[in-house]
C-alpha cells in the first residue's frame, strides 16, 4: 500500500494564487510609495513657492525681538559669507509673531547694503551691515529713520552684535579679527584684537 504524500494535499493553482496576492500586494504598495512622494514633492514646491517674499529672494539672516510682539529679520539680498559680492540696498522686514503675517518691509536708503545681524534697543533696530563695513540704526515708524557709522578698521565686515546692560553695543569683526565696541551715546568705537590670528569672530 502505497503511502499518501502530505505535500500533494496543496494544490498546484493554490500556489500561483498566493504568488499572484503578493506580487500585486507589492505592485500596489510601490505605485502607492511613488504617489505619496510625487504628492509631497508637489506639496513641498508649492509651500516653497508660497513663503518666497521676493522673486530676488531676500535670504533672511539675523533676526531679533522686540517688546510689542513683532520679530524683525535682515534680508540681505545675499548669502553674506562673510559680506556680497557687490553692495546694493535692501530690507529689514517687521513680522507679527501672533499670525506670522508681514507688517512692513523697511528699504533701505542710498549708501547702506545688505543687513546681516540685528539687535533691538528700546524699539530702535540696530544691524551690522558687513559689505560697507558699517554699524546702521533704523528707527521704525510712518517715516523712517536710518543712521549709519563706519568701523573703524576698513573691511573689517561687522558680523553679530549685542546690547549690554549699560547699552553699549558689542559686535564681532570676522574679517577684522576683532572685537568693536560702539558707545551710541558718544557714537565712539572701541576695538580689541583677538589674541587668535584669523580666528573670523563671529
Amino acid at each position: 500500500m502505497k503511502k499518501q504524500n502530505k505535500s500533494s494535499s496543496v494544490k498546484p493553482g493554490s500556489k500561483r494564487k498566493s504568488i499572484l496576492t503578493r506580487t500585486m500586494i507589492a505592485l500596489v504598495s510601490l505605485i502607492g510609495s511613488i504617489a505619496l512622494s510625487a504628492t509631497l514633492i508637489g506639496t513641498f514646491s508649492a509651500f516653497a513657492a508660497g513663503i518666497r517674499e521676493t522673486p530676488t529672494q531676500a535670504n533672511p539672516w539675523g533676526l531679533a525681538f522686540d517688546n510689542g510682539g513683532h520679530v524683525w529679520v535682515a534680508e540681505p539680498g545675499c548669502d553674506a559669507e562673510p559680506n556680497c559680492t557687490t553692495a546694493f540696498q535692501s530690507y529689514i522686514g517687521e513680522y507679527n509673531r501672533s499670525d506670522e503675517s508681514l507688517v512692513k518691509n523697511y528699504f533701505e536708503p542710498s549708501g547702506y547694503s545688505s543687513p546681516v545681524f540685528l539687535a533691538v534697543k528700546n524699539n530702535n533696530i540696530w544691524f551690522t551691515q558687513s559689505t560697507t563695513n558699517a554699524i546702521g540704526e533704523l528707527i521704525p515708524g510712518s517715516t523712517p529713520q536710518w543712521k549709519q557709522w563706519k568701523v573703524p578698521t576698513a573691511s573689517a565686515n561687522p558680523y553679530g552684535l549685542i546690547f549690554d546692560k549699560n547699552g553699549n553695543l558689542w559686535f564681532t569683526e570676522y574679517t577684522g579679527n576683532k572685537i568693536g565696541f560702539f558707545n551710541p551715546s558718544t557714537k565712539t568705537f572701541a576695538e580689541t584684537t583677538v589674541p587668535t590670528a584669523n580666528s573670523h569672530p563671529y
